[in-house]
């Protein structure tokens, strides 16, 4: 997937934004979730991810550590709040977007891999 289908498919999950703002908007979100997400799995799984995923948005997951922090849905929530700068419902909102792209963007091993690492509330966020 390139990084315009990526960014318009996460566009339209969050929902009405007019313009600029709307791109802007979701490249934030984006970020803000690959972040908080490779803070939440291993170095190793992040770089995996990182290798299907379109050239722009690879870097906060290649930067990610090689020891996955303990990381509850809330957790994981309130940090791509803070990142992104939104309230809890927007964070939610914007992570689950995100999340449900990642789910199409890359191979049905790798999400399986990540979802691995991840607790089991976290499935209502890619859609399960």
């Amino acid at each position: 997937m390139q990084y315009g289908e990526f960014l318009g498919k996460v566009q339209d999950r969050i929902g009405p934004t007019q313009g600029s703002a709307a791109s802007d908007e979701a490249s934030s979100a984006i970020a803000a979730t690959l972040e908080a997400l490779g803070e939440c799995i291993t170095g190793e799984e992040a770089r995996n991810l990182a290798d299907q995923l379109p050239k722009k948005i690879k870097e906060p997951l290649q930067q990610a550590s090689e020891d996955a922090k303990v990381c509850s849905l809330e957790t994981f929530l309130r940090r791509v709040s803070e990142k992104e700068g939104v309230d809890a419902g927007t964070a939610t909102d914007h992570a689950s977007a995100v999340m449900s792209v990642l789910g199409e963007a890359a191979s049905g091993g790798e999400m399986e891999a990540i979802r691995a690492q991840l607790p089991q509330g976290f499935d209502a966020l890619f859609g399960k």
